[in-house]
């Protein structure tokens, strides 16, 4: 939102976007017109405002938004809704005497959308001695101009999906413009004028060094077997994981998505953990007790839906529990070392159809997943919505 004059009074007020009528959406954002954006901080006297919660009866009357959504966020044609929501620095307008501190841009890197987010990670901003973003110097004093697209870059969980490989360069870069989905790496490298169409539901890939250039590339090549099938799904009751991991029938866990849940449940704790599945290697292996095999097959399919470009196997499945532990404990480069293990076990129960089966998360220190990664990854088989799979990918 911007900050402008109330004739009526001549107090400051911040005007949000969701607060404007369609027909002046224009005005609104004319930057020669409305030049000072509102920076989310806020100093207040606290004498001052006590005063005004007195006179209110014990709260600040800032003015209401309908603010126009969707019930999930990330799906446009979810049930539309009206969210009533308040902003906390419209209480500006109702102090008397209130001002505004001008802070330039080469104080603070402010990220509102994606489009933001992907320009201060990528190499068009540099980290100064105390820990400032500011413009890389090589861009000569203007920021690239960045516009993705809104409706497939509208949350970061998409950007990070599109960047999963890395961020690209924009260091050179005057506009990128994106629409459609794409995925981008490291070496992805933007020059000058640059934009790029893809009108297919398939994500396409765009490396190397693109200057100048509109590309459509809707009819390339895909990501054909690497290509990531979000699967719905629903909670199953009872998958908890223990000091052992979550063990059951086997038949249990040939049942649909039971399998599947509990993979995708352990992988997004450890990501919400700060684990980068792209980095280093994921081990999996069993005892070789019935379904190891099938087993395996998913979870490097779900493994590579979800980012995981480096697997170490043991022949035909089989690797032990400490087997596993020495593996994941062997340092070696960033890119090679393992972040963490499935390992495929009952231990000393029995293994076929009518018997035992079981799954376990070994992490980084070779070790069993800690309480605050089990607990997590049990929080989310209670909420699961989907899981991700590259169904085509070859056994």
């Amino acid at each position: 939102g911007h900050l402008a004059i109330r004739d009526s009074d001549k107090h400051l007020i911040l005007r949000e976007s969701a607060m404007c009528a369609d027909e002046d959406e224009a005005a609104f954002q004319d930057i020669t017109k409305h030049r000072f954006f509102n920076t989310n901080n806020l100093w207040i006297r606290l004498d001052k405002l006590k005063e005004i919660v007195d006179k209110f009866g014990g709260f600040i009357p800032l003015p209401m938004i309908l603010n126009s959504k969707t019930v999930d966020p990330k799906d446009d044609k979810s049930q539309k809704v009206v969210q009533l929501e308040t902003a906390m620095g419209a209480a500006i307008e109702c102090f008397d005497g209130a001002s505004a501190v001008i802070v330039p841009r080469t104080r603070f890197a402010p990220v509102k959308k994606c489009n933001d987010l992907l320009l201060l990670r990528s190499d068009a901003y540099v980290i100064t001695e105390d820990f400032r973003p500011v413009l890389n110097p090589a861009c000569g004093g203007a920021a690239p101009v960045v516009a993705l697209d809104s409706k497939k870059y509208k949350m970061v969980g998409q950007l990070e999906e599109a960047t999963k490989d890395g961020v690209p360069s924009l260091v050179d870069c005057k506009r990128l413009t994106i629409k459609g989905v794409v995925r981008m790496g490291r070496s992805t490298r933007f020059v000058g004028d640059v934009s790029i169409t893809n009108k297919s539901d398939e994500a396409k890939f765009i490396s190397g060094k693109i200057e100048n250039a509109t590309l459509d590339v809707s009819e390339e090549v895909g990501l054909g077997a690497l290509k990531p099938t979000v699967v719905a799904t629903a909670p199953i009751a009872g998958q908890k994981p223990g000091t052992s991991g979550l063990r059951k029938k086997t038949k249990e866990f040939m049942s649909e998505n039971y399998l599947n849940n509990f993979v995708q449940a352990v992988l997004d704790a450890v990501v919400a953990g700060g684990t980068n599945l792209s980095e280093g290697t994921l081990v999996v292996g069993g005892d070789g007790r019935y379904y190891n095999d099938k087993a395996i097959q998913t979870i490097i399919k779900m493994g590579v839906a979800n980012g995981v470009k480096r697997f170490w196997i043991g022949e035909n499945g089989l690797l032990s529990p400490p087997a596993v532990s020495a593996m994941i404990r062997e340092r070696g480069p960033v890119w090679q070392k393992a972040f963490g293990a499935f390992i495929l076990t009952a231990s000393h129960n029995p293994g076929g159809p009518e018997e035992d089966f079981g799954i376990k998360y070994n992490t980084q220190n070779g070790g069993p997943a800690p309480e605050y990664l089990m607990e997590a990854t049990y929080a989310n088989t209670t909420s699961i919505k989907n899981y991700k799979i590259c169904s085509d990918f070859p056994e």
